[in-house]
C-alpha cells in the first residue's frame, strides 16, 4: 500500500481549534495538506497554510505524528501534526469552502461535521491550553482540555 504524508497545523486561539472544510469535503478538519515528494514537512506546513489560508505561522513544535488509512482514496496516510501561533488573521482562499473556530463544545456537539480521525485522535491525545495560550499534550488531569 502506497503511503502519503499531510501535514496539518494545531492552531488555537480564545479556548477555540480553528477547523477548515475543504470544497470537496462534507466534514471539518485541521488546516493542511500533502508533503511533496522530497519536500521538508514544515516548508510543506507554511506552503500550505499560505495557499488555504493566506496566513504566516510560527511553528511552536511537532505535536504529533501518526499513521491511519484515508479512506476517500484507499492509502495508508501518515499525519503530521504541528502547533503553530498565528503571525496574523487567516482567510480562506478559493481551496476552502468553510473556515470556523470550534470550541470544546461545539467540537462535542457536532461530532458529525468534523473528521473522525481528528475526533479519534484529540480522545486519544487531548490538548491542553495554558494561561499563557501555548499548548501542549495532556499529560496529567487540567482543568482547560480542548
Amino acid at each position: 500500500m502506497v503511503m502519503r504524508k499531510r501535514v496539518a497545523a494545531i492552531i488555537i486561539e480564545d479556548k477555540k481549534i480553528l477547523l477548515v472544510r475543504d470544497n470537496w469535503a462534507d466534514f471539518f478538519s485541521l488546516p493542511g495538506g500533502l508533503v511533496e515528494e522530497d519536500e521538508n514537512p514544515e516548508i510543506a506546513l507554511y506552503r500550505e497554510l499560505e495557499e488555504e489560508l493566506k496566513i504566516k505561522v510560527e511553528i511552536l513544535k511537532l505535536y504529533h505524528s501518526y499513521n491511519c488509512i484515508n479512506t476517500k482514496f484507499n492509502l495508508l496516510q501518515n499525519d503530521i501534526n504541528y502547533l503553530v501561533s498565528l503571525i496574523r488573521t487567516p482567510r480562506a482562499s478559493s481551496e476552502i469552502a468553510e473556515m470556523r473556530w470550534f470550541s470544546k463544545e461545539n467540537i462535542q456537539s457536532e461530532k458529525a461535521k468534523i473528521s473522525h480521525i481528528f475526533l479519534d485522535h484529540l480522545r486519544i491525545k487531548p490538548l491542553i491550553i495554558t494561561p499563557s495560550e501555548r499548548f501542549y499534550p495532556l499529560e496529567k488531569t487540567e482543568p482547560n482540555v480542548l
